[in-house]
């Protein structure tokens, strides 16, 4: 059932989840201008929904990004930069469901163009300005293919998203001690039109237009304060916006419902720095986030009861916590790191008073010890301890009882993974160097929380890595 069989010997992921990749980075310059290309080609088998019954699930990826530009110096006190990206990427996947004669296919093309132009300007070393714009275009495309179940054929074909931005911070030093930073960005997601198919030998093709949001302002603010030689004080705040992916917008739209509108995040953190000494340095953070306009699900009911989920804005979840980090060098041959994050996370939506927000551990913790045995050989010791997370919560599962709402899966425990890592510089001569590092050093085991993607068969959540072993050995070119 489902790709396991006992008759055909195929319980083992043996040979299901092989991975292999190629990455090419090339980058140059020349008096003014500058260049890179960045190409990679990866090929992974997966387990997905259920195991597979022969190779493995396949996902291949093509990524392709080039980028050309120019920085020149228009006087004294100002400097022009202009950038062009072009970025081009196509995602293969080939299905592996239920039996060997499962066919099926998911083909995801993208293309994209960027250009950024930014104007610095700094006249005194108490005063800096920066101004700036950014515009890019998008095309993209899904096709699925899956005659194997339900003679699945669908996709979209998304053309000219065009998104345009401007920016403006100013940076003023009142005295060497304080230091104001403001600044905002302008921007906005123009009307794009889209096409939606669905089984297209029936001829259901379906051609509309997304209309854009509204311009959106987006401040930012830091108030910097230095006291003594080895202290810093910063009052910082700033907003982002999350816009909905294109092919959420798609499937909003050709369902009859209303635009789905960006995500919005607002920070206050408050953070002081000190040098304690020449060898103990302290960072500690006071932090607020408020998430409003969060897409989630709702549901909405007819006037005989009958319901059906749908995509909305409201969500909204509010978190405050702390972070410390603290490094320190007790001597030439020892560095240590260690950083803490505690936070509590609410969801402000009515009736998830009492529902822990998904994925949203209270405590991450980092460590980091590193021995210098001479200026070319280093050995360090890492890892993160992360704490129990819950797993989504679907307003829609329909529990035993009839009664509707609960996690898509089981609360996961905490864990806790160790990493080591061995370095040799200047090998044979200056520039080459080797490195040995060993993921999950102990081997443990651990899971991951369920997410959508595995819903049907991994209530409890996935295995994380087991022990991984990478030889590299390169040559830095100064």
């Amino acid at each position: 059932v489902y790709g396991i069989s006992e008759a055909n010997n195929n319980l083992s992921t043996e040979k299901r989840l092989e991975q292999n990749a190629v990455y090419l980075n090339l980058s140059a310059t020349y008096r003014d201008f500058f260049t890179e290309i960045i190409y990679s080609d990866s090929a992974r088998e997966e387990i997905h929904f259920w195991p597979s019954p022969t190779d493995g699930l396949l996902d291949e990826m093509d990524f392709l990004a080039t980028v050309f530009g120019i920085k020149k110096k228009l006087g004294k006190d100002t400097v022009l930069k202009g950038v062009f990206r072009y970025f081009k990427s196509e995602y293969w996947r080939e299905f592996d469901y239920f039996t060997e004669e499962f066919y099926g296919q998911e083909i995801e093309r993208s293309t994209k163009w960027e250009a950024e132009f930014n104007l610095f300007y700094n006249p005194s070393e108490h005063f800096s300005l920066t101004l700036g714009s950014v515009y890019n275009n998008t095309d993209s495309e899904l096709k699925l293919d899956i005659p194997s179940l339900l003679n699945l054929r669908a996709g979209h074909r998304i053309n000219d998203v065009q998104y345009f931005s401007f920016f403006l911070e100013a940076d003023y030093g009142f005295s060497e001690r304080f230091k104001l930073i403001s600044g905002f960005r302008l921007q906005k997601l123009m009307a794009f039109d889209f096409a939606y198919f669905n089984n297209p030998d029936n001829f259901i093709y379906t051609q509309g237009t997304y209309a854009g949001t509204r311009l959106e302002f987006i401040p930012r603010f830091a108030a910097i304060y230095t006291f003594g030689n080895n202290h810093i004080i910063k009052l910082l705040y700033g907003k982002a916006i999350q816009y909905p992916s294109s092919a959420d917008m798609v499937t909003q739209k050709t369902s009859g419902y209303d635009h789905l509108e960006p995500e919005y995040i607002q920070t206050v953190e408050l953070n002081y720095i000190s040098r304690i000494s020449d060898r103990l340095s302290l960072n500690l953070s006071f932090f607020h986030n408020r998430l409003d306009n969060l897409i989630a699900t709702i549901l909405e009911f007819d006037s005989e009861g009958n319901w059906a989920p749908r995509r909305s804005n409201s969500g909204k979840i509010i978190s405050n916590g702390v972070e410390l980090m603290i490094s320190a060098r007790p001597s030439k041959f020892l560095a240590l790191e260690f950083s803490g994050t505690y936070q509590q996370a609410r969801d402000q939506r009515e009736g998830f008073e009492n529902i822990d927000v998904a994925y949203s551990p209270d405590w991450l913790l980092h460590f980091k010890v590193s021995y210098f045995f001479n200026n070319r050989i280093s050995l360090s010791l890492f890892g993160k301890y992360i704490s129990p997370m819950d797993t989504l919560w679907d307003i829609a599962k329909i529990n035993e009882d009839a009664s509707l709402g609960g996690r898509i899966g089981s609360r996961v425990d905490g864990y806790s993974v160790f990493n080591c890592n061995f370095r040799i510089r200047n090998i044979l001569s200056k520039g080459i160097y080797f490195n040995f590092h060993v993921s999950n050093l102990f081997n443990s085991d651990y899971l991951f929380p369920l997410n959508t993607a595995n819903s049907g068969w991994a209530d409890k959540g996935t295995f994380g890595n087991k022990r991984k072993f990478m030889i590299s050995i390169g040559k830095i070119f100064h």
